[in-house]
């Protein structure tokens, strides 16, 4: 996957550095959605 910037600047080259970056970043999000979501589900059932 090519950087996003270096891209729109014209000189976009494929870099496995940067698959690895947004894969990592989209694995946090996940996790942490998925730990806000039973959080909020163990809060819920506990009331």
């Amino acid at each position: 996957m090519e950087n996003f910037i270096r891209v729109q600047l014209g000189d976009g080259e494929s870099n496995c550095e940067w698959s690895v970056l947004y894969v990592v970043i989209a694995a946090f999000v996940i996790l942490v959605t998925t730990g806000i979501l039973i959080w909020l589900a163990l809060c819920c059932c506990k009331r």
